[in-house]
């Protein structure tokens, strides 16, 4: 099998993609994989692991923020700082960014982005 990578940028390094063509031993395009950097930073964007809570003072739901470009990508050299807040019912238990180096346990509501997440 052959490979082959092309390239397609614009003047900076954002919006940069990366299509790898491996072809089979016929010269054949196999399989196709492409690559893309991120733009601007445009958004932040939230995901949690459950829709649903009981309200029993127990139950916990993980939430994962990350900035995002404008076709919704996110930013892996985002790293600012962030603060959260919960309006009505609820408690911060904790923030973390999933840096293993950090080597902390954040008690705290603010934390700064690692890879563009918390």
């Amino acid at each position: 099998m052959g490979d082959r990578a092309d390239t397609a940028s614009s003047p900076s390094a954002q919006n940069t993609t990366l299509l790898w063509r491996k072809t089979d031993f016929h010269g054949k395009v196999a399989i196709v994989e492409e690559i893309s950097t991120t733009g601007e930073p445009a958004a932040i964007g939230f995901a949690a692991d459950r829709n649903n809570l009981t309200a029993d003072g127990r139950d916990i739901s993980h939430i994962t923020v990350g900035v995002l470009d404008t076709q919704c990508r996110v930013v892996p050299g985002a790293d600012n700082k962030n603060s959260f807040e919960i309006q009505g019912e609820g408690t911060i238990i904790g923030v973390d960014n999933g840096n293993l180096l950090a080597m902390r346990i954040s008690k705290a509501s603010a934390e700064r982005l690692f890879t563009g997440c918390v």
